[in-house]
């Protein structure tokens, strides 16, 4: 039965109570019939005694009618003969109709009914006679012969209702049998069925809960245990259980090799993976745990690990239910002191909390260079660079005397360069605030055209060398923002559209107004940007392609600090496609 599919044994479950009910219906119907044939017999015996009956009643009815009128010559007691003679043949061929289906009685029906039949077309005649004023028709000989023909036609009649009389009560005795068979069948087939059903029912249901029993009892050993060698052996067979064991086997090898890539990924993890109990105790701590505290595993499971993690956070893990992050310090024996960054959580399952530590000491010590970095480069580099421009700028301007023409130009590439470093000092100082969240902008009240000219005036020279046209149209008044900040922006933006524009084109600079906000627009027709690239360019040091930062100049800062700033004015930035070719650069302010 184990090869079988839950399939074939459901439709065996419901097909074999309903093949027992078919035969139980068809050898029910069949003895039905047998006793409704039994009473059809029985009302036919009960019919021929009654029409037997009525045919000597009427024709000694009709007899006497006939006498009547022999004697009283009354003409109604003719008619009434006459209604008695013809009732007589109604009865005889009623009789004849049931007596038909009885072959034992038949032959000897048609010998007595020739004689009724001859009884009564003698009544008609001797009626007739009579109305013809003879009184005596019979001769005392015919006479005779009448009355033993009539002997014999009564003698006849009473013994076929004697035997129909016996052979109703048979035919009920039988038809009670067959009605008394059919409630024994009745409630004989209604206990087979349901023994059959039980039966069946119990066969397959005891099978398939066994198995399912198995699945269940491989489930709670999986559940305690993820060794394959724990679960019982698979179930033999080819139905769905079997199939869904071997399912279940095959998951929990799968599983068991999953727990054994996670147990190695988290040994060899560098970071501190560890559970601990709600007291702060160490349950499980990975091997990392040697390398970032100097401890081997096993001494410090039970250990508290309150030079590691505050017990308060704990508590406030296991309160809240949610995922929480902190930093913590230590004094290592063997190198100085440690920075934790922790991530943890409260298993509410397990009661335990789980956590994972990083050490971000080589982070923190990075930081910390990058700040003092940032610092010598503001002090100690851009006011070198800041004094030598000055002096190169007065130079220039002939403060302090003229020099030749090739000096002068000399001169005047050499600031050029110190203006950029400066530009990059400054550059990065920003992109470093901004990643510090130190960047810091005035809002006031701004006139917009004064920021457009600045910018567009900061870069004309280089457009007026290729012959670029820069437009603007601005329909805005004022801004409630940092002009210095957009002013830098703008200039950036206009710088870009410069570089990448082609000879002899036209840049546009857009403001506008909605209810919400202002939008600033540089719209050019160079190159354009990528849309894939479209969030990706305001990232540091990115740039659309990478030659440019050479063919171009580039640094790859300028676009990162204008979404730093845009951003700490609470607006958007970002770059479209030009219908007309190129890019529309475009920041919002908010109102």
């Amino acid at each position: 039965m184990t090869s079988l599919s839950l399939k074939t044994k459901g439709l065996l479950l419901v097909a074999v109570p309903v093949l027992f009910q078919i035969v139980f219906v068809l050898v029910l119907v069949g003895t039905l019939r047998e006793a409704d044939a039994e009473t059809q017999k029985e009302i036919r015996s009960k019919n021929i005694i009654i029409y037997a009956q009525s045919v000597l009643a009427d024709m000694y009815q009709a007899a006497v009618s006939v006498m009547r009128f022999r004697s009283g010559g009354d003409p109604d007691e003719g008619k009434v003969s006459d209604a008695f003679i013809e009732q007589t043949r109604n009865d005889l061929n009623n009789l004849e109709n049931h007596v038909q289906f009885e072959p034992v009685e038949l032959k000897d029906f048609a010998p007595g009914k020739e004689m009724i039949i001859k009884q009564l077309n003698g009544l008609a005649w001797r009626k007739n006679e009579i109305a013809k004023g003879n009184p005596d028709p019979l001769s005392p000989s015919e006479r005779l012969v009448h009355y033993n023909e009539m002997g014999t036609i009564v003698e006849y009649f009473r013994g076929l209702a004697d035997r129909q009389k016996k052979r109703a009560a048979s035919q009920f005795d039988k038809a009670q049998h067959k009605r008394r068979t059919v409630e024994n069948l009745v409630f004989a087939g209604i206990a087979i069925n349901c023994a059959i059903g039980i039966g069946v029912a119990l066969f397959f249901s005891t099978n398939i809960l066994n198995r399912i029993g198995t699945l269940r009892e491989n489930a709670q050993r999986l559940s305690r245990s993820t060794a394959t060698k724990e679960l019982i052996p698979p179930i033999a067979g080819n139905d769905e259980v079997a199939e869904l064991d071997q399912v279940f086997h095959t998951m929990a090898a799968k599983l068991e090799e999953a727990m054994r890539k996670e147990k190695a990924v988290v040994d060899n993890a560098p970071d501190l993976i560890c559970s601990l109990d709600p007291q702060g105790n160490f349950v499980r701590v990975n091997p990392a745990v040697e390398f970032m505290l100097g401890k081997k595993t096993d001494s410090l499971v039970g250990q508290p690990a309150i030079d590691l993690i505050d017990i308060e956070q704990i508590k406030s893990a296991k309160t809240d239910g949610r995922e929480i992050r902190f930093e913590s310090e230590f004094d290592c024996a063997t190198s100085e002191k440690q920075h934790i960054s922790w991530t943890g959580q409260w298993s509410q399952e397990e009661q335990n909390f789980f956590c994972i530590g990083r050490n971000i000491t080589a982070q923190r010590q990075l930081e910390q260079f990058k700040q003092e970095l940032m610092e010598m480069v503001s002090h100690d580099l851009r006011t070198p660079l800041t004094s030598i421009r000055t002096g190169m700028e007065l130079i220039l301007e002939g403060a302090y005397g003229s020099l030749s023409e090739k000096g002068m130009k000399k001169l005047d590439g050499m600031n050029s360069n110190v203006s950029s470093l400066v530009k990059l000092v400054n550059d990065l100082l920003d992109l470093h605030k901004s990643e510090a969240g130190s960047l810091t902008v005035l809002k006031e009240t701004s006139s917009v055209m004064p920021i457009i000219e600045r910018s567009v005036h900061a870069v004309q020279p280089l457009a007026e060398k290729r012959k670029i046209e820069i437009a603007v149209d601005c329909s805005v008044e004022t801004v409630i923002a940092d002009a210095d900040r957009l002013e830098q922006v703008l200039c950036n933006f206009l710088g870009n559209a410069v570089k990448f524009s082609p000879d002899g084109g036209t840049i546009k600079v857009e403001v506008e107004s909605s209810p919400q906000d202002v939008e600033f627009k540089v719209c050019d027709n160079g190159k354009g940007v990528p849309p894939h690239l479209a969030e990706a360019i305001f990232e540091r040091f990115r740039q659309v392609d990478p030659g440019d930062k050479i063919e171009k100049k580039g640094t790859g800062l300028g676009l990162a600090i204008a979404r730093a700033i845009i951003l700490a004015h609470e607006g958007t930035i970002g770059v479209r496609p030009n219908e007309n070719g190129g890019s529309i650069f475009w920041f919002k302010i908010p109102v």
